[in-house]
């Protein structure tokens, strides 16, 4: 629906032929019925074109008694933005009203308000008063043009809704008539005959309107049926002034909401345009994330990682639940507060999910979907899931069952942020990252830690980070009682323990 109008390829014509084809321009009148978009007009392009260049506007003009001139000038105009910058004029288009070629030809019409709609408000910038100028020749010319009420197109939509096209307003009134409606834009261009001739200025501003100020307006904590329309092609891909695909600024303005939970619905359609912005060596990401903000994708790397923070809580309650058990089902409310409570701060940068297979299963049955987010595989610990925690200053691998949670002082742990790999073994997680870290970090093994999930845990975890000067604030990580008890016995105070040597 959004694709370009198509194009007409002109071959080269010599500058020094235009004289000898003012001579033959006569006979070329005499064939025009019949020349239809043949040699003839084809010609008659390069010819106009090459006057065009040279400034040569009265030669033009004297060609404009003929129709088929004048359709071969609307075309070169509507089909070259540069030319028609260059050379499109008020006195030029009142040129078009003279008695001879009044009325204009349903296809000159057609060529008028495609050329009205391909370059819109620029009009005016080329020169005051061409915009108005360009609306009312259409306007006076379908009134001169008799009805065919019967057929869909564009001529026949433009006359009966003229204020919806040509207007300076028209983008944002027709926009706002449609979602007042709940109609879709998609169905509006269907239902209206009105295919190709969104391409230019005209379908750039009805898009910003339609869809950008719905997401504008939009709570991204609700679902909302214009999402869908979104993740088209002939949405997402339809070329934007910038260079960009408009499906760009689609991310940067869902992105651009403060909310800290929007709806699946909401990631999910920015998901299916772009793909997961963690996910850097994917065609995807070069495609699409590359050329947005770097606020965009820390936002949608936030919210990605606030899914995978709740499917691998999910995963580790519905585990307790299905087989019933106790100890486990027991130690989840103080791990959920905890990680929740490091979400509520703000200092998570982003996460990766590593689930087994039953654990994967477990949360696909219960969202009743597909997981979009990037999930690795853990191997033969089926039930198991796995969270890596980029806090920035520390990073956190936490697990479902009996698994520990490590936490890592500093630095990066390529084995678990590497998106090209895939899977893992508990090998390679329980001791090749930690005996990697402990190479790679200036204090060895000291700048990392196991911990049990036993007795006062988060105690242990809290005082191990206080050590390295390192803040967090330890009532949004403990539930009320656990909190009581720390505060009686002492909050952690952060200081310097060990060296910070790089």
């Amino acid at each position: 629906m959004f694709g370009p109008v198509p194009q007409i390829h002109i071959h080269e014509w010599k500058p020094s032929a235009a004289i000898e084809w003012l001579e033959v321009t006569s006979r070329a009148h005499k064939i025009e019925s019949s020349a239809g978009q043949g040699s003839v007009f084809e010609l008659t392009l390069q010819l106009i074109k090459e006057l065009l260049r040279d400034g040569k506007e009265e030669d033009v003009r004297r060609l404009l008694d003929q129709r088929r001139n004048i359709r071969a000038l609307l075309t070169l105009w509507q089909d070259q933005k540069g030319l028609a910058k260059q050379t499109m004029r008020v006195s030029f288009m009142r040129a078009l009203r003279e008695p001879e070629v009044w009325p204009p030809t349903r296809m000159s019409i057609s060529l008028l308000i495609g050329l009205h709609l391909n370059h819109f408000d620029f009009l005016d910038e080329w020169q005051p008063g061409l915009f108005n100028e360009s609306r009312d020749l259409i306007r006076d010319a379908l009134k001169a043009l008799s009805s065919n009420p019967g057929s869909i197109g564009l001529v026949e939509t433009v006359r009966q809704e003229p204020d919806n096209f040509l207007l300076i307003s028209s983008p944002e009134s027709l926009s706002n008539v449609l979602i007042d409606n709940e109609q879709t834009l998609a169905g509006y261009m269907d239902g209206s005959g009105v295919h190709g001739f969104d391409a230019g200025r005209f379908g750039d501003l009805v898009r910003n309107w339609y869809y950008l100020e719905q997401i504008r307006q939009a709570d991204p904590k609700l679902n909302h049926p214009f999402l869908g329309e979104l993740t088209s092609q002939a949405v997402s891909k339809a070329p934007a002034p910038d260079g960009r695909y408009f499906g760009h600024h689609i991310i940067e303005a869902m992105t651009n909401k403060p909310s800290s939970e929007p709806t699946r619905s909401w990631i999910d359609t920015i998901v299916e345009i772009a793909g997961d912005p963690r996910l850097t060596a994917s065609a995807q990401w070069h495609t699409w994330w590359r050329s947005v903000t770097h606020e965009s994708r820390e936002q949608m790397v936030r919210w990605l990682s606030a899914e995978d923070l709740r499917l691998f809580l999910a995963a580790v309650e519905l585990y307790g639940r299905q087989t019933e058990n106790d100890r486990l089902e027991r130690m989840f409310p103080a791990r959920k507060k905890f990680i929740e409570g490091l979400h509520s701060q703000g200092i998570i940068r982003e996460t990766r999910l590593i689930l087994g297979n039953k654990a994967s299963r477990a949360i696909r049955q219960h969202l009743g979907t597909a997981l979009r987010t990037d999930v690795a595989l853990l191997e033969k610990l089926h039930d198991t899931s796995i969270i890596y925690i980029d806090c920035g200053d520390f990073k956190i691998i936490e697990g479902s069952h009996d698994y520990r949670m490590w936490i890592f002082i500093g630095g990066e742990l390529p084995l678990i942020t590497d998106r090209k790999k895939g899977q893992y073994t508990a090998n390679e997680l329980r001791e090749d990252i930690p005996e990697q870290h402990g190479i790679d970090h200036s204090c060895g093994a000291y700048a990392h830690v196991g911990i049990v999930h036993s007795g006062f845990w988060q105690r242990k975890a809290l005082e191990f980070i206080a050590e390295w000067n390192i803040s967090i604030d330890a009532e949004k990580v403990l539930t009320k009682e656990d909190y009581s008890d720390l505060r009686r016995s002492g909050l952690p105070v952060p200081y310097h323990r060990y060296s910070l040597r790089n």
